[in-house]
């Protein structure tokens, strides 16, 4: 299995990615790339990034690439909220940056150490049948 692999929830516009492990940027660029070109996705789907169970927070290299990767598929992407939850003070701190370099794409991006504020800001939640 890949490190990092995607599910699309088609019915609460959610696409998200899971980590077995800290990827690298190519990995989770084919994850992504992936998912874009997935039938079930639409653009302006959310968008959770579920990096916690410890896994190793991305470079600041890394960061500043995924923000170009936004940036290049922001017709794929559409307008689209991404949230990250995140283990750790560096995984946050990193997120933050993507924040701060997100500001010229489609996507609004915000990290979160907690699953269920992350997605009430998407509008999605365990159990729910979809945004309300």
């Amino acid at each position: 299995m890949s490190l990092v692999y995607y599910t699309i929830d088609e019915r609460s516009r959610l696409l998200t990615l899971h980590y077995g492990g800290a990827p690298t940027y190519q990995e989770w660029t084919v994850a992504m790339e992936r998912a874009l070109v997935d039938p079930a996705h639409q653009p302006g789907f959310s968008i959770l990034l579920d990096r916690t169970g410890g896994i190793e927070p991305p470079s600041a290299i890394a960061i500043t690439r995924v923000a170009d990767f936004l940036a290049a598929h922001r017709d794929a992407l559409g307008p689209c909220r991404m949230a990250a939850v995140v283990d750790g003070d560096v995984a946050y701190d990193l997120g933050q940056m993507l924040e701060q370099l997100n500001r010229d794409t489609s996507v609004t991006f915000q990290v979160f150490t907690d699953d269920a504020a992350a997605r009430a800001w998407l509008g999605v939640g365990p159990g729910r049948e979809g945004r309300d």
